[in-house]
């Protein structure tokens, strides 16, 4: 260019100048800042795939999350609702005891008859014996509690013993056995007996022969 024209030392000593484009220092500083422009153009680009990928993902997670709902929807309206109280056929009995929590009661045969695909009852007890009265005993255990001791008891009785028998039924035996008349009558009842049974007797004939007189009263009177 024109710096060939003016001349070596001419263009070396333009050169040197800070103001000159040519100079060395210019030089390094433009091809930092274009360094640092292609640098921050790449950054940018990444940015820009990452953000897109990013988005990519978000779109497909949002996707599989509506067909599993829609799935589960579908599941739902071709699904019947159990009942928390339904138990199958084959399970008469839990556990197979007598004391069993829930049991299943067969229909009669005429229910079965009439209502095939009808579902069987249930009835739900308790898995604690109840109203089991031992030992004689007319109230359960459990149903006292004694202060003194701290202890359960048969409220009839007030035994706090579980395997003791009931005294209750004893006891009122026997006050039974005292109330009760022992049989045998004395001289002076058997006598008084004796005289009200002929008494009686005698107020039957004369009630017999006043009806009798008066009858023929009545037959006099018509005759």
């Amino acid at each position: 260019m024109w710096m060939g024209k003016i001349g070596n030392k001419s263009a070396s000593f333009i050169n040197h100048k800070h103001f000159h484009p040519g100079n060395r220092e210019n030089l390094e500083k433009v091809w930092l800042a274009e360094e640092k422009h292609k640098a921050e153009l790449k950054r940018q680009k990444e940015m820009r795939e990452k953000l897109a990928e990013e988005i990519r993902i978000t779109e497909l997670k949002r996707q599989l999350r509506e067909q599993e709902d829609q799935k589960y929807k579908q599941y739902l309206l071709e699904q019947k609702p159990v009942s928390k109280y339904e138990v199958s056929q084959s399970s008469h009995l839990i556990n197979n005891t007598a004391s069993g929590l829930i049991l299943t009661k067969a229909a009669t045969e005429t229910a079965s008859k009439a209502n095939a695909s009808e579902k069987q009852k249930i009835v739900i007890r308790s898995r604690y014996r109840e109203d089991v009265f031992e030992h004689g005993h007319s109230t359960v255990f459990g149903s006292y509690y004694d202060r003194a001791s701290r202890k359960w008891g048969y409220k009839c009785c007030k035994t706090i013993d579980k395997g003791a028998k009931c005294t209750e039924g004893t006891s009122k035996q026997k006050a039974s056995e005292t109330d009760r008349p022992s049989g045998k009558r004395t001289i002076e009842e058997d006598a008084a007996v004796s005289q009200e049974k002929p008494h009686k007797h005698k107020k039957k004939v004369e009630f017999s022969l006043a009806e009798t007189i008066e009858k023929l009263k009545k037959m006099e009177a018509l005759d």
